[in-house]
């Protein structure tokens, strides 16, 4: 029974296992939604009614970041190579993120709830009142966090994009060969030479030798 899987699941919102299942559903609800903060907001607001904890409604949050790869990447199909391979980026930037942060996710829910209820004074995340701030606060810290460690990987990642998508306009092959003109031919009279160099391009090539 699904409803029996779900319980098991919020009953052990602190298991690695349940993590990894809530990503998978946040993932596939913000690519449901077509939007990821859409998709947060929904997640707000079942905590907020308490039908997930904040652990697992943090885990959705991850989830979210990852559906959102797979709008992007439906979206650069259409596109050239440059909005592919900025689709790419924006794939493994979310991939490695989403993949520490759902290591060290019991570590950083009592690292925002230390943030809501002793820094800023506002409750504690485990509350109904309190988990749509830690919600707030995680998301928050978890794309500085990941933009500053990022922008010193732009390089990196750039190399990775260019691998994984390749360019297909780099097969095209420029040449020239010589072509005499026939005297009373419209060629002759423009160029008004009896011979030019012809400029060709083709995308294959081929060895008669």
């Amino acid at each position: 029974d699904l409803s029996e899987v779900y319980s098991f699941l919020r009953d052990n919102s602190d298991s690695f296992l349940s993590c990894l299942s809530f990503i998978v559903i946040g993932a596939l609800c913000s690519f449901a939604l077509q939007s990821t903060a859409v998709a947060i907001a929904l997640t707000q607001t079942l905590a907020f009614t308490g039908i997930i904890p904040i652990e697992t409604a943090l885990a959705m949050v991850l989830g979210h970041n990852l559906g959102s790869i797979i709008n992007t990447e439906i979206t650069a199909v259409a596109g050239n190579v440059h909005a592919k391979r900025a689709a790419r980026i924006h794939s493994i930037f979310n991939i490695v993120s989403v993949g520490w942060a759902s290591i060290l996710l019991p570590f950083i829910v009592s690292e925002i709830n230390c943030i809501s209820d002793k820094v800023l004074g506002l409750g504690d995340i485990h509350t109904k009142t309190g988990a749509p701030i830690g919600i707030a606060i995680f998301h928050t810290a978890y794309n500085t966090i990941n933009v500053l460690i990022m922008m010193w990987l732009l390089p990196t990642l750039a190399e990775l994009a260019t691998k994984s998508v390749k360019s297909k306009g780099g097969t095209m092959r420029l040449g020239a060969y010589p072509c005499k003109l026939q005297d009373g031919t419209r060629a002759k009279t423009a160029y008004k030479v009896a011979e030019i160099s012809e400029r060709h391009r083709h995308r294959y090539e081929f060895n008669n030798d």
